[in-house]
């Protein structure tokens, strides 16, 4: 009879003794599943690779031909295109000459972009030494039309800045006051600073929090920071330590490094960068 129980009892205390060891049994299991699944996955993948690439490289290929095609009948948009993809190495081997040649023929015509473009090159000396007579001719030509009916601004921020280098900083103050009102974040900061230090106009400091706070509200970092030493310091704002940190801290993850250092010094959390 004892014999007959304890034959009854050992399936129950084995059951017991053995159910984390089953738990972690099957959890390997599914592991074992949901990795066979993933390689199977990875297989079929690899197995139309060689497919995918060869369709995305005729993709490629076909595109940069039409372009080229087009481009060469005096098509503007096509030379436009064609001139990035030099410029960028996509679809065609990396060229500034080549994006250069094709940028001029698309601004010839009065494409703005294009206008732009060509502007930006000469004044940062991509591939080409740098030309401010050069950029200034292109970013004059692409400031008119198309780029104001845009709201966009980025070629009269351009031209204060050449202003700015030669040390005209009225007429610089003029053309960022353009850019600035036409929302151009960095424009609005550079306008802000000549506010705060009367670069080519009166000190203004009212001002100078207005276009911060625009610039600030558009994600411009330098402006974000200005703005929260302002809030620090009660200049042109009601100090407001709270302010303060957020503008600070928002600063920071846009990427002002020199956010860091007053984050630190008022204890206030360091967030992570943007990516």
């Amino acid at each position: 009879m004892r014999i007959r129980f304890l034959l009854l009892l050992t399936p129950l205390l084995l059951q017991s003794v053995t159910m984390e060891e089953l738990k972690t049994k099957a959890l390997e299991a599914k592991e074992k599943r949901d990795l066979s699944e993933i390689q199977h996955d990875m297989r079929e993948r690899l197995k139309h690779s060689d497919t995918y690439n060869k369709s995305t490289s005729e993709m490629k290929s076909r595109t940069y031909n039409t372009a080229k095609r087009k481009a060469k009948s005096g098509d503007a948009n096509a030379q436009f295109a064609l001139a990035g993809m030099y410029y960028h190495g996509i679809m065609a081997k990396k060229s500034y000459l080549n994006a250069i040649k094709w940028y001029e023929k698309a601004a010839i015509k009065g494409h703005k972009k294009a206008q732009f473009n060509l502007g930006y090159i000469y004044f940062d000396g991509r591939g080409v030494p740098k030309d401010h007579n050069k950029a200034l001719k292109w970013f004059l030509k692409a400031s008119k039309g198309e780029t104001r009916e845009l709201g966009n601004g980025k070629s009269d921020m351009y031209i204060g800045k050449i202003y700015d280098e030669r040390g005209d900083y009225k007429n610089a103050f003029i053309w960022y006051l353009d850019a600035a009102k036409l929302n151009y974040p960095l424009a609005q900061y550079e306008l802000a600073m000549r506010y705060k230090y009367g670069k080519g106009c009166d000190k203004d400091i009212k001002k100078m929090i207005y276009y911060l706070k625009r610039a600030a509200a558009q994600s411009e970092a330098k402006s974000q920071y200005e703005l929260a030493l302002a809030y620090l310091r009660g200049s042109g704002v009601t100090r407001d330590m709270e302010d303060a940190k957020q503008w600070m801290q928002n600063a920071y993850v846009n990427g002002e490094n020199r956010a860091k250092e007053i984050l630190e010094k008022y204890k206030w959390e360091i967030p992570n960068k943007k990516e």
